[in-house]
């Protein structure tokens, strides 16, 4: 488990990180405070007068097992969008792909073939000489020497394929997507043996559920396998299944910021007081769980949106968090306690 801590004038957080953080509940200005301060922090160490009044003069710190945490210590990716998740496939400076790209071409020989194409370049340089003195006597050309990091970054382009057949990026299919960005993170992180911070800011919004979940499902492999992955996921509306192992990596946003507890404390406090005896397994319950968490403290009309019985699980979470929430739903298919229960 890794301690997390934020520290500035405009909010404090400690949570525990297990393999992630997973940030649900209704109170999307706290997700927002959450990721923006974290975005912040890894932008720069300088603030300007208006963000030290804003922040603190410390401005923001970022502390994991109580070591700060900065963009010189690790990489920093932040994803709101699919271009978020496109743009580290530029060829550009410090992104995944172009450090995998530097390291390839590393490993190669390229001796020769760099001898050769400069020995090319002098003859044609002095060609141009030749001429250009004619009409400027006084001024020469010279060519910048070339490298390999420069020729990968002036003169290639990416082009995605499925199938050996050429793509446009913007109809790419997710999944592929996905499933490279994931190679190339791990890729890396083989690599270089360094850390990522990875916030991902409502997947449920640019990417269909079954994307999420894949999404999701591989970071979490790539960090059980490597432990060097510091992710934070922040749901708007559909909360990712990450399975009852990581239920306390969930941080519950509403009025109060909460973490969950064991899954078999939670178990424990939702049977004592259920209003009939609860008669499901963990898995259920868990998976009922993980539906109702983003509607927690939620003061908006949803009752379409949650079934009967999920709306009692509901009524009873927000009473153990006592958050003072109406809820109204259809009675059909509940039992006549739980029926009054939702009355109550």
């Amino acid at each position: 488990m890794e301690r997390v801590q934020i520290h500035s004038k405009i909010g404090n957080f400690d949570f525990m990180m297990n393999d992630c953080l997973v940030f649900t509940g209704c109170n999307h200005q706290t997700k927002e405070t959450i990721y923006k301060l974290i975005n912040r922090n890894f932008q720069s160490t300088t603030y300007s007068v208006i963000e030290e009044d804003t922040l603190g003069e410390e401005g923001i710190k970022l502390l994991i097992n109580d070591k700060v945490i900065t963009s010189r210590k690790l990489k920093y990716i932040s994803i709101e969008s699919i271009n978020d998740l496109m743009n580290q496939f530029n060829i550009e400076k410090k992104n995944l792909l172009d450090q995998i790209m530097i390291s390839i071409l590393s490993d190669f020989d390229f001796s020769e073939i760099f001898e050769e194409l400069g020995d090319l370049l002098l003859k044609v340089e002095s060609k141009l000489n030749y001429k250009l003195r004619e009409i400027l006597p006084n001024i020469e050309l010279e060519f910048d020497t070339f490298n390999s990091e420069i020729l990968y970054r002036k003169f290639s382009k990416l082009i995605w394929t499925k199938n050996e057949h050429e793509q446009l990026d913007y109809f790419l299919d997710h999944e592929i997507l996905i499933d490279n960005f994931c190679s190339l993170l791990e890729t890396y992180i083989e690599q270089t043996g360094e850390h990522v911070c990875i916030q991902i800011k409502y997947p449920d919004v640019f990417l269909s559920e079954k994307n999420m979940e894949l999404f999701m499902r591989r970071l979490i492999d790539i960090n059980k396998k490597y432990k060097k992955i510091f992710l934070f996921i922040y749901h708007y509306q559909k909360c990712v299944d990450f399975g009852i192992e990581n239920f306390t990596s969930i941080v519950l946003c509403t009025n109060i910021i909460q973490q969950l507890p064991e899954f078999e404390f939670y178990r424990n406090s939702i049977e004592r007081y259920y209003p009939i005896e609860l008669k499901i397994g963990d898995g259920e319950l868990y998976s009922r769980t993980i539906n109702i968490l983003p509607y927690t403290g939620n003061k908006l009309d949803y009752k379409n949106l949650i079934s009967s019985r999920d709306m009692v699980l509901l009524k009873l979470l927000n009473q153990l968090l006592d958050l003072d929430v109406y809820e109204e739903t259809s009675s059909a298919g509940l039992t006549k306690y739980e029926q009054l229960y939702l009355l109550s």
